[in-house]
């Protein structure tokens, strides 16, 4: 077991998200015919975790399931694997277990990026939130809580022209024609994002920021 993270009330009622490592459990979790992978479980839990609990690896493993949750009757979807994991009520926020595959009209993709991933447990509703820098205990950490949303170093591009970066357009995507005016080029940088994780004036269980 890589990380457990929780969150509930006084009473111990909550949500509790851990990081499996499959060969550490010698179990293949996910019926993919290898122990390589680091999956995130999520369950609801009904008392206090205490630290034996939180550092037992077999206990509750059968209680929790793999992100996202599969319907009834339906195959388990491509389980979610993760490197670092927060729990803030019922939504798991989660960095992926290795960089993303390099996109063609994204920024330029560094080593130590990952890919910032929600879910809902209690909606079993799953959303990709950006790339973000695994900036672990810096001021642009993606998996802090800042005023119910979160801010982060992401790949991106910005509009310069004379070596000068436009006010507007500034954002651009360095792959992409015509993301800048004539006579400004779309170069890549690293650019912070905030979103907004808390607003959901809709109650459908995902962020308007990210609908």
């Amino acid at each position: 077991m890589h990380a457990v993270a929780s969150s509930g009330d006084a009473s111990g009622r909550g949500w509790i998200a851990v990081i499996v490592s499959e060969s550490q459990l010698g179990k293949d979790l996910n019926n993919d015919n290898h122990l390589d992978d680091n999956l995130l479980l999520v369950g609801e839990r009904h008392a206090v975790l205490t630290s034996a609990d939180a550092h037992a690896a077999d206990s509750g493993v059968a209680a929790l399931h793999q992100v996202p949750q599969p319907a009834p009757d339906q195959p388990q979807p491509t389980a979610q694997t993760a490197a670092r994991v927060m729990q803030y009520g019922p939504l798991t926020r989660f960095l992926g277990d290795k960089p993303p595959a390099a996109s063609s009209t994204a920024g330029r993709v560094g080593p130590n990026d990952r890919v910032l991933t929600v879910y809902n447990a209690a909606t079993n509703k799953l959303w990709t939130v950006g790339v973000a820098e695994n900036a672990q205990g810096g001021p642009r950490d993606p998996m802090i809580e800042d005023s119910g949303g979160t801010s982060f170093v992401s790949p991106a591009g910005r509009c310069v022209a004379d070596g000068v970066v436009l006010a507007s357009p500034s954002l651009c995507r360095p792959r992409v024609a015509g993301e800048c005016p004539p006579g400004a080029t779309c170069i890549d940088a690293r650019v912070v994002v905030a979103v907004d994780l808390s607003t959901d004036e809709d109650g459908n269980g995902v962020p308007d920021s990210l609908e």
